[in-house]
């Protein structure tokens, strides 16, 4: 049998190191990318191989390796990954995932001035990148279409060649002096001193911006002289005088992100980001909510074969202040105020610039540069922190809505800026996402098959979801990662059998999933979507909860019947390794833990009752009863900790044949059942907002019982003074 990844490469074919060099991507000044295969990994991949000459410059080789390296650690869906690097017969190289698509610049030049709603979707996606990177203290400084990589189907926007590109552009401009792409985007004070911040960036995802909307580039000329005399001295052009349709919001936006003093743009790209949004939402893009609070799957397209963003007013779980208010985005940058420095040079000074220019290029090296703000006027005083949201002090304890989602309702989670709460639907194998401002469904995304535990990542941009299937092997068993500034999967990762519930690491870099009919739990790395581990644990694994301080992972095992399990196994994130086991209730299902981490609460369904564990000792000190044990629809399900830990919330979901209907409140304090609330039948999931004054449950029933009318809901719940 011939294998078509075979080592030994066919006629024609190169082999570099491991890899087989299989076909030409794309050729420049910095190298070639090739479609390689990895023949140690048996993987395809694109391989970028950097000119030999670079490989002699050991200045350049530590800092491509560093960078590298870091770029490698970013948590950033729209940052291609980067699997290996290093040197291979005295030429350095890449080694990334391969993406099928085409650049944003053969986009533009196929098809001309794109839609406005495709415009936001890509800004945003590629504002999401750079913020990442940003976060860093790396700047791209390369930013152009050409180096947005967008897929199909899905338009998927990817940033790539994070500044490799510059010393290609150094090198020809150095060489013969024409010009190269890269001086259509480059900032004013790149021409003035070669350098620059983050801001940098954003001037240029400005000029990009502009670019998708007219369809050329803002200022026209082919030489450095004239392009240096634009950037530093026209006002940027409107995108409205040569697209009368477009909103005029636009034209602002396009202004501020070029403005010739840093100092006068988008202090971050995402304020940069939320302002784009805010130029379309008003009228191209504004959600129509249904009549009712039946959930709907809203159209890829606009009707012209266009994508259209949805929902580009939804926040990315970054709280951010009103675009308009003032208000500086990044703490760092909130005493930075223009100085208003005269921009406006001739275009005699502008020639005698452009000798210091050349030089300046022509020095340049780095694969990313450190952000550095070089912008120091005078600090103004820090204005006083808005305070922070009042928590409610009160139980929520009044159905206040009831939200009717897909059929038959599981896990649920809230976004961390409250913004948002997403439902796994079991049956129609979908998510519905309900805006909390008016408790409306406003998008439904399909997932993978019978999704049942979910979470949201701390910083909002990820969801992830367990797609529990059978027990059955090869039946799926996967988690699919939603983007919620897209509203859609753009990645599925392979677990275990029965995958059930999932959280986050407080840093946002790990999520823990159980697989109940494996016995184990996956540990995924959500920078690269792959999973990194597989910890063995007692039979049944239901909830899973870690530590505030991210060290522990807690798992409740309930067994594979009822006289197995019943176990809570504590494992040590560092190693992976299980710490101890605690004995609980029998059947435990849910997991919640107290804000200091002291207190682990477990949900135990064969004997309604909750455990309450001292996480200091790892011994139940105390069990709170849900009722008489011979009354099935007692039995608790998922517990949740109110963020202020004053107050747990317990469904008492019952069994198929007798569910229950209510929430049981369980004040902390002394662990009291302080008051049960009736809700729809069957109770399953539940989550609480981040000021703990609202409460979120599934109602599971009518996919057991069938066709009950307070099943497939959402039933809301709210402290008096919220």
């Amino acid at each position: 049998m011939s294998d078509e990844h075979a080592d030994t490469p066919p006629e024609g074919q190169e082999l570099f190191g491991l890899y087989r060099l299989e076909q030409l991507i794309g050729r420049g000044g910095m190298g070639e990318v090739w479609r390689a295969y990895d023949t140690a990994r048996r993987r395809t991949v694109a391989l970028k191989r950097l000119p030999a000459y670079l490989a002699g410059d050991v200045s350049f080789q530590e800092r491509f390796r560093r960078e590298s390296r870091i770029v490698a650690c970013l948590n950033e869906a729209h940052i291609i990954p980067i699997h290996d690097y290093g040197e291979i017969d005295g030429r350095l190289f890449l080694d990334m995932r391969l993406v099928e698509g085409s650049d944003l610049a053969t986009l533009i030049k196929r098809s001309g001035p794109l839609p406005a709603s495709y415009a936001v979707s890509i800004i945003v996606q590629v504002a999401s990148a750079l913020e990442a990177a940003h976060a860093e203290g790396l700047v791209h400084r390369d930013l152009k279409p050409s180096n947005v990589l967008v897929t199909k189907p899905g338009d998927h926007a990817y940033l790539v060649d994070f500044g490799i590109a510059r010393t290609a552009s150094s090198t020809v401009l150095t060489a013969t002096g024409t010009t190269v792409g890269t001086l259509d985007y480059l900032a004013p004070e790149r021409f003035l001193k070669g350098e620059g911040d983050r801001r940098v960036d954003i001037y240029a995802l400005g000029c990009v911006l502009y670019e998708i909307l007219a369809g050329r580039t803002p200022f026209p000329g082919e030489d450095l002289l004239t392009l240096m005399y634009a950037h530093t001295t026209t006002t940027p052009p409107a995108p409205s005088a040569t697209r009368p349709d477009l909103p005029r919001e636009f034209d602002e936006v396009v202004a501020t992100a070029m403005a010739k003093d840093p100092g006068d743009r988008y202090q971050s790209v995402a304020e940069f980001a939320d302002a784009t949004r805010m130029a379309i939402t008003p009228k191209t893009a504004k959600i129509s909510l249904p009549e009712s609070h039946q959930p709907r799957t809203l159209d890829a397209t606009n009707g012209n074969n266009a994508p259209v963003t949805q929902l580009a007013d939804i926040t990315t779980g970054t709280t951010k202040p009103p675009p308009g208010s003032g208000a500086r985005v990044d703490d760092s940058l909130a005493t930075v105020e223009s100085d208003h420095r005269a921009r406006l040079l001739t275009r005699g000074a502008a020639i005698t610039a452009v000798i210091a220019l050349v030089g300046v290029i022509g020095i340049g090296t780095a694969i990313w540069a450190r952000a550095g703000l070089d912008h120091h006027p005078t600090p103004t005083p820090t204005p006083t922190a808005p305070a922070p949201p009042t928590q409610s002090i009160n139980p929520a304890n009044s159905v206040v809505a009831t939200i009717s989602v897909g059929f038959g309702p599981y896990g649920i989670a809230i976004s961390p800026d409250g913004s948002r709460t997403y439902v796994t639907n079991s049956d129609p194998d979908t998510v519905s996402v309900i805006d909390t401002s008016n408790e409306s469904v406003i998008a439904t995304i399909p997932v993978g098959g019978n999704p049942s535990g979910i979470a949201a990542s701390p910083d909002g941009r990820r969801v992830l979801v367990a797609n529990y299937k059978t027990y059955q092997a090869n039946s799926g068993n996967t988690v699919s990662v939603i983007d919620t500034a897209l509203n859609r999967v753009i990645d599925t990762v392979p677990v275990g059998n029965g995958p059930n519930a999932v959280s986050f690491t407080p840093d946002g870099t790990l999520a823990y999933v159980t697989n109940f009919y494996s016995g184990t739990v996956s540990v995924i790395n959500i920078a690269t979507n792959l999973v990194i581990s597989t910890i063995p644990v007692d039979p049944g694994p239901q909830g899973v909860v870690i530590s505030p301080d991210g060290q522990r992972i807690y798992v409740a095992c309930s067994g594979a019947d009822t006289s197995s399990g019943n176990t809570v196994n504590v494992l040590a994130r560092k190693d992976g390794q299980a710490i101890t086991k605690i004995t609980v209730g029998g059947g435990p299902l849910g997991l919640a833990i107290s804000p200091d981490g002291r207190r682990l609460y477990t949900a135990d369904s064969h004997e309604n009752d909750i455990s309450v564990v001292d996480t200091t000792t790892e011994r139940v000190i105390s069990r709170i009863s849900s009722g008489p044990s011979i009354d099935d629809t007692k039995t608790p399900g998922e517990i949740f900790m109110a963020p202020n830990g004053l107050y747990a919330y317990v469904t008492l979901s019952g069994t198929q044949h007798h569910p229950g209907n209510s929430v049981e409140i369980i004040k902390t304090s002394d662990n009291s059942v302080a008051q049960t609330v009736s809700v729809g039948r069957g109770p399953s999931g539940v989550a609480v907002s981040p000021d703990s004054g609202k409460v979120y449950v599934t109602n599971f029933a009518s996919q057991v019982i069938g066709g009950d009318s307070d099943g497939n809901t959402v039933s809301v719940l709210a402290s008096p003074n919220h």
